[in-house]
């Protein structure tokens, strides 16, 4: 599934509904990011979520990965952005979770 694409925000929603109720299942999640390793994450926001994603789920939990990514996803939907952008993604850490967009969480 790729989080910046609003197709599959909702599959994303429901994924984070499983764990949430705790349903007895067992939840893997592939995201189709950009796989090209000179990639710069500042410059492509799915390769900025992605990089996210795996910070948070190795210095957190899975769940708490999972809802960031659903909150970064609704907040797209009704943000002014029609595309998910990088510029986007870097005013949703800074605003919603007061990170800064350093360096050291996007290195892969």
């Amino acid at each position: 599934m790729d989080p910046t694409r609003k197709t599959d925000i909702e599959l994303i929603k429901m994924a984070e509904a499983f764990l949430v109720h705790s349903a007895p299942i067992r939840l893997s999640l592939v995201f189709v990011v950009n796989f090209d390793l000179g990639v710069d994450p500042h410059e492509d926001a799915s390769v900025a979520l992605s990089r996210a994603f795996d910070y948070i789920r190795q210095e957190h939990t899975f769940p708490k990965a999972l809802s960031f990514v659903t909150d970064v996803s609704f907040a797209w939907v009704y943000s002014k952005y029609s595309e998910f952008h990088h510029e986007f993604f870097r005013q949703f850490l800074i605003c919603a979770y007061d990170l800064i967009y350093h360096q050291s969480l996007f290195i892969s």
